[in-house]
């Protein structure tokens, strides 16, 4: 029954992630990823899945924090709970790709690029996806190939795609 429950939290983790991405302002963006975030962490519990519950908790307030500001004091602090978070409830060896994901999610947004953003949560995604897969957050594992693909075009689209010089 826990795993029916789980997907449910999981389909409203996915759609307010969704739906953060066609957010014009940053503090939209940020207050709906909190939301997902948060609907993450239920998702996570009730699937016994601990690093994706506490990176998911992080990832939460790092939203909120990056809200306020972003230093380089929130960036280490940050990458360092992560890595604290992942030791703490070390599992096996697929507890390493939420703590991976997060790190480089949180490098990139802190760096404000548009193009790396979405460069490298094609990365950030690949690694979650094979993450909710093993441990049975199926409608997430969805989510995260849909936004593999959306980021992919976006990227190609937007960033990789060759300027004719006579345009």
């Amino acid at each position: 029954m826990n795993i029916l429950f789980a997907q449910i939290f999981a389909l409203f983790s996915s759609l307010c992630l969704l739906v953060s991405f066609w957010q014009r302002k940053r503090k939209n963006i940020l207050n709906l990823q909190i939301l997902d975030s948060t609907f993450d962490i239920i998702q996570y519990i009730l699937l016994g899945a601990y690093t994706g519950c506490l990176i998911s908790l992080l990832g939460a307030m790092r939203a909120y924090a990056f809200k306020k500001r972003t230093n380089k004091l929130c960036l280490i602090l940050f990458i360092t709970l992560y890595i604290i978070a992942s030791i703490l409830t070390f599992n096996t060896y697929i507890s390493f790709l939420p703590l991976f994901a997060a790190i480089i999610y949180t490098l990139v947004v802190w760096n404000k690029e548009e193009k790396n953003i979405r460069f490298f949560s094609i990365f950030v995604f690949m690694l979650w996806m094979i993450y909710d897969i093993l441990v049975k957050a199926y409608v997430s594992s969805i989510t995260d190939v849909i936004l593999i693909i959306s980021n992919s075009i976006a990227f190609y689209k937007l960033d990789n795609k060759r300027v004719d010089p006579n345009e």
